[in-house]
């Protein structure tokens, strides 16, 4: 899998791209035997788990494989490495809206107090901190679509270039946007949607009774200061 010229510039100017039939049938029904098979021996059917590299192996292995790696050095340069992944799963039983937002916050080994990173904060017992801007900007997440995502499932919707202006606080973001281009972006099992972190992005609620199973994998190719260190390493 490659990057085109026009995906590639897409993703730098919008903040998304699409990318069609990265993986074929066989190879989501392999995704999805090992995430099923994660989610029973964690919490059952919860609709979203945190630190799957940590209890999952297989999924470290896939966003090691060529493949993703080969598509995230063409983004981001240089010797991307996977740093985080979660499992998002909205159902007719668990489904709910996301707000607008911005992933600002990115997951470390230690809480060492730095210039620049703040704040933090604990989930699933790990440590998640705020980092300066030029962190985020060489960052970039996959989200891999295990299911089919067309607009009435939840599909996932975008400020076009909105990751260019930097944090916008929670309470600015809805009278920021006003007036701004949206952009909703189906998607098919095997297809990723490439995203930066800072782009204002948001779902509604499905409107179908099935699954929307996204793999949401980061990645880069950023040196942390101070001692710091990405989890997943």
């Amino acid at each position: 899998m490659s990057a085109t010229t026009s995906q590639t510039s897409q993703l730098k100017a919008d903040g998304f791209a699409t990318f069609s039939n990265v993986f074929d049938t066989d190879e989501i029904a392999e995704i999805e035997t090992v995430i099923e098979k994660h989610r029973q021996s964690q919490s059952g059917k919860s609709p979203g788990l945190r630190n799957i590299f940590s209890h999952c192996p297989e999924i470290k292995v896939l966003a090691q494989s060529d493949k993703l790696h080969k598509l995230a050095t063409e983004i981001l340069g240089e010797n991307p490495v996977p740093i985080n992944a979660t499992l998002f799963d909205k159902t007719e039983e668990s489904n709910w809206y996301v707000t607008w937002h911005q992933d600002r916050s990115i997951v470390v080994k230690n809480k060492i107090e730095t210039p620049g990173f703040g704040p933090w904060s604990i989930k699933d017992k790990m440590n998640y901190v705020q980092p300066p801007f030029q962190i985020l900007e060489k960052v970039v997440a996959f989200r891999i679509h295990i299911d089919n995502c067309p607009e009435q499932n939840g599909a996932i919707k975008f400020v076009k270039g909105s990751h260019k202006h930097g944090f916008i606080e929670p309470e600015q973001i809805n009278k920021w946007r006003e007036g701004k281009e949206v952009v909703l972006c189906p998607a098919k099992a095997g297809d990723i949607i490439a995203m930066h972190p800072l782009i204002l992005h948001a779902s509604s609620q499905v409107l179908e009774p099935t699954n929307r199973r996204v793999l949401h994998i980061e990645y880069s190719d950023a040196k942390l200061p101070n001692g710091l260190e990405w989890l997943f390493l």
